[in-house]
């Protein structure tokens, strides 16, 4: 099952190509929902914008895609310039609500700007790949993560106006640095494994240096030469082997009879008397 988390708040409501933030979030899950599908997996989703919250429960049929879409669409239709400020606390509401609604064994596929992403964040999503497999989608425009040197110029946010100097040096390399902090959070979160207090004691103990990156725990080699035995006994096992004995051989006691039979003329005499008096051949009686 793959549950679909889509990022449609104001700060989605932004682009300086193609097309804006909340429309590559559209079209991601659009793709991703219709291939789930297809696959014959279910598909669920969670669409949040800043006032609100949907949920769209797991289903293999294409209806519930064109649902999903639908609500995707819905919320990205609302999204307005002169909206209201931006909620950063929908993003962890929303990755606490996927916990309840995916326990375990799901694909998660988060697809967001990671506005409003914090500690709390992080502990969420460390969560979720306890006991599922989560994908982050992070979704940004060229102008978030380089400022270009355009001189002053003035940028709005709903109502509010601001007038920037972005040929200045420092407000470019802070506003990069910003845009940094929240990409290499979205790299923590596709990198969370369960947290546990006492990583640091037991790499203490077990004389592992720490280092960045993943690493690969290596296994002694007996206990692969042991699981390899268990395997060959256990197709032994089914192959039901049994030990021919040799043939045993049965003596039973018997007689030999050995039958003589007279046929000379005397044979022929009536010397056989019955009860009656009378005399018979004994051979013939």
């Amino acid at each position: 099952m793959v549950l679909l988390i889509v990022d449609q708040r104001i700060t989605m409501f932004f682009g300086s190509r193609r097309a804006t933030k909340s429309v590559i979030a559209a079209e991601a899950a659009a793709f991703a929902a219709w291939r789930v599908v297809k696959a014959g997996d279910r598909i669920a989703a969670r669409v949040f914008d800043d006032r609100e919250r949907v949920v769209v429960r797991p289903s293999r049929r294409p209806a519930t895609v064109q649902r999903v879409l639908g609500e995707v669409a819905r919320l990205n239709n609302r999204l307005r310039a002169d909206a209201a400020p931006p909620d950063p606390a929908m993003l962890n509401r929303a990755l606490d609500e996927a916990a309840r609604l995916a326990p375990h064994d799901w694909l998660i596929v988060v697809i967001s700007d990671n506005f409003g992403a914090d500690a709390t964040t992080a502990q969420l999503v460390s969560g979720l790949c306890a006991h599922n497999d989560v994908i982050g989608l992070f979704v940004s425009d060229l102008l978030e993560a380089e400022l270009p040197a355009l001189g002053p110029v003035v940028v709005a946010e709903g109502a509010a106006w601001l007038a920037v100097d972005t040929g200045s040096a420092r407000l470019r390399r802070e506003h990069g640095a910003d845009f940094a902090t929240r990409r290499a959070l979205a790299q923590t979160r596709a990198e969370a494994g369960v947290r546990v207090p006492f990583f640091a004691s037991l790499a203490r103990i077990t004389g592992t240096t720490l280092e960045s990156g993943g690493v690969a725990a290596r296994r002694p080699g007996w206990r692969m030469v042991v699981l390899v035995l268990c395997w060959l006994l256990a197709v032994l096992a089914l192959t039901r082997p049994q030990r021919v004995e040799p043939p045993l051989h049965r003596d039973q006691p018997t007689r030999d009879l050995l039958l003589l039979v007279g046929l000379s003329a005397s044979m022929d005499t009536r010397d056989f008397t019955d009860a009656s008096g009378r005399r018979w051949i004994a051979w013939r009686r």
